[in-house]
């Protein structure tokens, strides 16, 4: 792959592929736990071009790649990692796909950055729930500001927070509704790179081919989650992995495609590759 970075490696890829993947948490399962360099450079194995990874901030300041909440899943243990020391959290061992010791540790955010440094685009998860300034400076140390991704929800406090840490590191905003992206928009000194469209709906107005035309015009691309998290609700309007896998992947990747989506993130990147370029070779006859 382009070893370029930065906003205009993304829609270089972009341009080349037709739909950048980002894999959820890397790709998991047997005894390759979520959330670590493993997990990461299988989905990069599988065609993914973009990893998302969750950071979380152990109670004395350090670091980790972790989704809080997860704690019952990964461990079986009732604890907050946010709660403990390093010192305790290192300790741990997460259980693997059928409940038994994996043999891996939770890891620390910095060997993570230096084991992915010149690879793959990351997206950071959750780093908003933490003060910025730790895992940003993270980041600037590690030189990788052209590769990260950082996201939140569109709130004031957290915006301004980042904003005033004047960081080149990259940023993409979530979004439920299409009023927040003029919020965003005044928050001039981010490098907003993307934004995320959150939606139940196919007809909800954030996921109006209208509005993502918008953020194509204003040269940024529009993210989805193709994921099925929950049993009552897609996050994608109904065209989650779980209908692609179960016979339907026109009416589930294609159709978000045909939405103008520019980033499919995904539990499944060996399949949604393929299918991107098959879709795409579609679309040139």
């Amino acid at each position: 792959m382009s070893r370029k970075f930065g906003p205009e490696g993304l829609q270089e890829r972009r341009e080349k592929y037709g739909a950048l993947i980002a894999a959820h948490r890397g790709h998991f399962g047997g005894n390759i736990i979520q959330n670590t360099v493993t997990s990461c450079e299988l989905a990069l194995m599988e065609g993914a071009d973009i990893v998302e990874v969750d950071v979380t901030c152990s109670k004395d300041g350090t670091f980790y790649l972790f989704h809080t909440g997860a704690e019952k899943t990964v461990f079986q243990q009732k604890i907050d990692l946010t709660q403990m020391k390093a010192a305790e959290i290192d300790k741990l061992v997460c259980l693997n796909a059928i409940g038994e010791r994996s043999g891996v540790h939770v890891q620390k955010f910095g060997d993570f950055l230096q084991a992915m440094k010149g690879k793959c685009y990351i997206n950071v998860d959750r780093a908003w729930k933490e003060d910025w300034t730790g895992a940003v400076q993270m980041i600037v140390d590690a030189g990788m500001e052209d590769q990260v991704i950082l996201k939140c929800p569109v709130n004031e406090t957290y915006m301004t927070q980042l904003e005033q840490l004047h960081t080149k590191v990259m940023f993409m905003p979530i979004l439920y509704k299409p009023e927040e992206w003029d919020a965003v928009r005044k928050h001039r000194k981010l490098n907003v790179v993307a934004a995320e469209l959150v939606y139940l709906h196919d007809g909800d107005p954030v996921a109006d081919p209208r509005f993502i035309a918008r953020l194509h015009k204003q040269g940024r691309l529009a993210w989805v989650n193709t994921l099925k998290l929950f049993d009552y609700a897609s996050i994608c309007g109904d065209r989650d992995d779980d209908i692609a896998i179960k016979g339907d992947p026109d009416g589930s990747w294609g159709a978000l495609l045909d939405r103008g989506f520019d980033v499919l993130q995904t539990d499944w990147p060996e399949l949604v590759r393929p299918y991107v370029k098959q879709y795409m070779r579609k679309k040139k006859v």
